[in-house]
């Protein structure tokens, strides 16, 4: 993401600098996604209800594993 705002910046033209600071945009939500997933899954939730096996379930639906 760094490189792509670096690259806005050195201003190749209004249409290169617009499209790296799109990449840099999508970069930032991928990454905030991931960030999102790995705080969910640190959290002790599943376990403190249920068996191991539940929550595997759990995370499996939810999508973090």
């Amino acid at each position: 993401m760094v490189t792509q705002l670096e690259v806005a910046e050195a201003g190749c033209g209004e249409d290169a600098v617009r499209e790296r600071i799109g990449i840099a945009r999508g970069l930032a939500r991928e990454s905030l996604v991931e960030v999102r997933r790995s705080i969910e899954a640190l959290r002790p939730g599943p376990l403190r209800c249920g068996d191991a096996a539940a929550a595997v379930a759990t995370g499996y639906r939810r999508g973090l594993l």
